[in-house]
Formats: C-alpha cells, structure tokens, sequence
C-alpha cells in the first residue's frame, strides 16, 4: 500500500454516499511536481474503489488541459 493509497482509504472515513466531491491536497517541496501528481493519478485509478465517469466539457481533461476530472456516472451536472 503507497502513501497516496492510504490517504485515500483515510479520506473515504469521513465521506458519506451523499458526498459526491472531495479534495486530496499534496504538498510537496521537490522540484519534480509532475512526477509526484502522476504517481498520485496512478494510485487513484489502482484504488479497488475507483471508478471513472464521463468527462464534462469545458472542465480540466476534456480538451488540451493536462488536469484530469471524472464524475461519478449518474451526475447530473
């Protein structure tokens, strides 16, 4: 289990089914960023609870942007 996996496992203790959004905040004081929010991206799609949604237009990863942002299926924003 990585440290990004277990932060997650702690951030489901305090949501709830109603919950559809949470934040998980990385701070991180090295110069290489873009490694730390791949490695986190990684472990978010391995978590056994992952699940993509569709994309929406206009918001970060449904065009050029390099962010990426799923909804839970059956969102309705």
């Amino acid at each position: 289990m990585t440290a990004f996996t277990a932060a997650i496992d702690q951030l489901q203790q305090y949501v709830t089914w109603r919950d559809t959004k949470t934040v998980f905040v990385i701070f991180n004081r090295n110069k290489g960023f873009s490694d730390v929010v791949q490695k986190a991206r990684e472990a978010v799609r391995a978590h056994p609870q992952y699940k993509s949604g569709p994309l929406v237009q206009g918001l970060p990863g449904s065009g050029t942007s390099s962010a990426t942002r799923t909804i839970p299926t059956g969102s309705t924003r």
